[in-house]
Parts: structure tokens; sequence; C-alpha cells
């Protein structure tokens, strides 16, 4: 089974691990709704899947901002 295709993030399964990558590099990845229904779908179904035993996050550029 393949991972979903989301707007504003990747995903990528590594091994035992989702490796999750914030993919908004024009705004700083900064958090929107639309990233946050595409990290709480993603953190659920990775949740779901026992052959996922960690989630990694990271940015798509070296820098970015928090919150909404």
């Amino acid at each position: 089974m393949g991972m979903p295709s989301y707007t504003t993030i990747t995903v990528e399964r590594r091994g035992a691990a989702d490796w999750v990558t914030l993919n908004r590099p024009e705004r700083l990845n900064a958090l929107d709704h639309a990233m946050m229904e595409d990290l709480l779908h993603d953190f659920g179904s990775a949740g779901e899947d026992p052959a996922c035993r960690a989630i990694a996050l990271r940015g798509a550029v070296a820098s970015h901002r928090a919150g909404l």
C-alpha cells in the first residue's frame, strides 16, 4: 500500500519510521490549518500501522516558523 498524497507535507517510509517533511517553503513551513489536517491524518494512520514505530519531522528549508 502506498503513502497517501498530501498538499502540505510529504511522507516517506524508511524502515519502521515515517519521515514527514513540512513542505511549505514559500511560507518557511509555517503551520496552517491544511498542514495541521495533513499531519493529524498521517499521525493517525501511522498510529494504526504496527509497522510504523516512529515519526521524524523535518522542514523543506533550513529555517521554519512555528504557529498558525
